[in-house]
């Protein structure tokens, strides 16, 4: 099928480069997409607030509950929280469609690790 294509060589570059990730970097690129993603949602006021709290970056954030924005350490106001939540909720499941994709459709679950490392799919 068309759909299943495979890539030959270029799976073994995919497995070096999933090893020589600079952790610098893809901090750095984890922080740069969740500020992208609080900005995109007119959400940046909370930044600070979610960095300080150990979530400043979406795969942590997807662990946020209700009950977690409603506290003193985050105090995000009931109209934000239900707007991000949803949000969140989309992006999880984007994120899973894409995953799936990637190892049952292309069939090649050789890049799901080097893409969850990149921060690509969570």
């Amino acid at each position: 099928k068309a759909s299943q294509m495979t890539l030959g060589n270029d799976d073994e570059k995919m497995k070096d480069y999933g090893n020589k990730n600079n952790e610098d970097e893809k901090v750095d690129l984890c922080l740069s997409i969740f500020k992208k993603f609080l900005s995109d949602l007119k959400l940046s006021k909370y930044e600070n607030v979610f960095i300080e709290n150990g979530y400043g970056d979406l795969e942590k954030m997807m662990y946020l509950e209700d009950e977690d924005l409603k506290s003193e350490e985050f105090g995000v106001k009931t109209s934000d929280r239900k707007y991000l939540l949803k949000k969140l909720e989309s992006l999880n499941k984007d994120h899973g469609k894409f995953k799936e994709w990637i190892e049952n459709v292309v069939k090649l679950p050789l890049y799901s690790q080097p893409l969850y490392n990149e921060g690509i799919v969570t």
